[in-house]
């Protein structure tokens, strides 16, 4: 279960990055502290590479699904695989 509390539509899931690589379709893949594995949609170009111990920010957009950012760049589409 995901702990995003959505009450006002705005609050948001901090971690830091424990794992992060390419997967075998070239989309990037997050292990997070706590267990929580996300993948972006797109293989995206990121402007820094996530490494162990960067900064997730993941909040919910206005359609029921997911942001990730990292470090405080902007975000991109994201599904939780665990």
């Amino acid at each position: 279960v995901l702990d995003i509390k959505k009450p006002d539509g705005l609050a948001a899931l901090h971690r830091l990055i424990e794992r992060a690589y390419r997967g075998g379709d070239g989309k990037w893949v997050f292990e997070l502290t706590g267990g929580a594995i996300w993948q972006y949609y797109d293989a995206a170009d990121l402007g820094r590479q996530p490494k162990k111990g960067s900064k997730v920010e993941v909040r919910k957009d206005a359609v029921g699904g997911y942001f990730l950012s990292l470090d405080g760049q902007s975000g991109d589409r994201a599904k939780r695989l665990r």
